[in-house]
């Protein structure tokens, strides 16, 4: 799966990002996938350095991250004086505090952002927390075990695709046959649930579009499929 590991960093949450790897131990950064732990920050370190330095790696429109910054950020971590670094790029400190100041407001948008997103529903990367069976407020959209009805509402719709979650075993790979058979016995426009669990991060798929698979890490935010 061409590229898989970027699918796999761009769903994932904070503490699996700040370990570098998945509940697979497949790396976040290569395609890479240890037979161990151990292995895992081994692969880490040999490969990438740290991660915070495979992070720094990545290109701004990951990151959002300027090729400034992402040098200042390095001397930081190594313990660079402001004074140090002021004489080395030919700034004021005042100018390099001002940088320092300028991440942490990011930091703080972004954080009050992910919070808003939550709360929504539209978060592609926070779940809302796990709702006991019966109790997801879309039991009414089902009959029989199918789906009556698409609600309208981004956070209800989330809740819905969470049911069809555990169609699909996590790390295993589905032809686009595969998840169509899974879906149409419960909605007949696959195509739409298809695309509903990949916009949401619940699925991922290769850019062509032929194979897509679950996540491991996703496996706390199951919700049962039937009633």
């Amino acid at each position: 799966m061409k590229e898989s590991w970027r699918n796999r960093l761009l769903v994932a949450d904070d503490d699996t990002v700040r370990r570098g790897y998945d509940g697979g131990r497949r790396c976040l950064f290569c395609e890479a996938q240890s037979a161990s732990e151990a292995g895992a920050s081994e692969h880490l370190w040999q490969a990438h350095g740290s991660v915070l330095d495979a992070l720094l790696a990545l290109d701004k429109a990951l990151t959002g991250l300027t090729d400034t910054q992402k040098t200042l950020i390095r001397r930081w971590r190594d313990g660079a004086a402001d004074a140090e670094l002021a004489a080395e790029r030919g700034v004021s400190v005042s100018t390099l505090r001002n940088q320092r100041f300028a991440l942490r407001e990011r930091e703080r948008e972004a954080r009050l952002l992910l919070a808003v997103l939550a709360l929504a529903g539209l978060s592609a990367l926070q779940r809302p927390a796990r709702a006991a069976k019966g109790e997801d407020g879309v039991a009414h959209f089902f009959r029989g075990g199918k789906l009556e009805r698409m609600p309208a509402r981004h956070a209800k719709k989330h809740a819905v695709m969470l049911r069809f979650l555990p169609l699909f075993e996590p790390g295993r790979v589905y032809s686009d046959r595969e998840v169509r058979e899974l879906i149409a016995p419960i909605w007949p426009d696959y195509a739409q649930v298809r695309r509903f669990l990949c916009d949401m991060g619940l699925l991922q798929r290769t850019t062509d579009g032929r194979s897509y698979w679950r996540e491991t890490g996703e496996e706390q935010n199951e919700q049962s499929a039937s009633e």
